[in-house]
């Protein structure tokens, strides 16, 4: 019995040591990282760094070497908040590497906008909107849909393609039409006398997003920079007249639903 059990144990000993997870590699000072598939160039890995005197997205070779690096603009008033759909074939039909960098700015007097950008820096193209996303449709034609103001959307057609990157259990890089999505609570409480209070949720692959705060004609009063994975915002009421508000949360790949706030003093 005793030789039976030091063999179970030998066996059990063995299993776990071949199903330890190893660290492959640690992307320094980066963070917002996914898998890409490019058309021309297959698999690689992306991430993004934020910092105060630079932004730039990394692209990586699957064995951890850097192989393009691309800077970021950067623009007075305004904070960078994410780059999306990382390509080579979706918004034009060469083989340069291209993507969309999305900028918002804390005061209602700066509108947020997007920009393409290529591996060079050139920036090829500038959209209004605070976020957007892509779909494709029957025909095998990719659409953008840009969302501009609560009661605006504008919807681009693309001239490329993206290839998908599968994962266990959905699909990441087209557009993160299964990916949890951006999620608020209604405020609590509502009506709110001195202040309210919203939780709110990021998805996954967003690092940051803004709440918009609108009033009932649909003009933007307010926006409130989210960076947090999940966490809440209080809003102070003293700064609003007494009515009815709404407000939704906006990243890059997608907007909440919206909810109606009612303000009291």
């Amino acid at each position: 019995m005793k030789q039976l059990f030091i063999l179970l144990c030998f066996v059990l000993s063995a299993v776990i040591t071949e199903a330890q997870i190893v660290l492959e590699h640690t992307f320094d000072s980066m963070n917002n990282a996914r898998m890409i598939n490019l058309s021309a160039a297959g698999y690689k890995y992306a991430a993004t760094r934020y910092s105060y005197l630079d932004h730039k997205v990394n692209i990586y070779n699957l064995d951890h070497s850097l192989y393009r690096s691309i800077p970021l603009p950067s623009y007075p008033n305004y904070s960078f908040n994410n780059a999306s759909y990382i390509s080579d074939r979706l918004f034009n039909n060469d083989d340069s590497i291209e993507f969309l960098a999305f900028y918002y700015c804390a005061s209602i007097n700066f509108p947020d906008f997007m920009i393409v950008i290529n591996e060079s820096g050139h920036v090829l193209d500038s959209i209004p909107g605070h976020g957007s996303i892509v779909y494709k449709d029957s025909a095998g034609r990719y659409k953008m849909f840009v969302y501009n103001d609560p009661n605006s959307v504008s919807l681009y057609g693309l001239p490329g393609t993206l290839p998908c990157v599968p994962t266990c259990g959905f699909i990441v890089n087209v557009n993160n039409l299964q990916e949890e999505g951006p999620a608020l609570s209604p405020p609590v409480p509502n009506p709110a006398g001195d202040e309210t209070t919203i939780n709110y949720k990021l998805p996954l692959s967003e690092p940051m997003g803004v709440i918009m705060l609108y009033d009932m004609q649909g003009r933007l009063l307010k926006k409130f920079p989210v960076k947090e994975r999940e966490h809440y915002i209080r809003i102070k009421t003293a700064d609003f007249a007494p009515g009815n508000y709404y407000y939704r949360l906006i990243t890059t790949g997608g907007s909440s639903v919206t909810y109606k706030l009612a303000i009291l003093n």
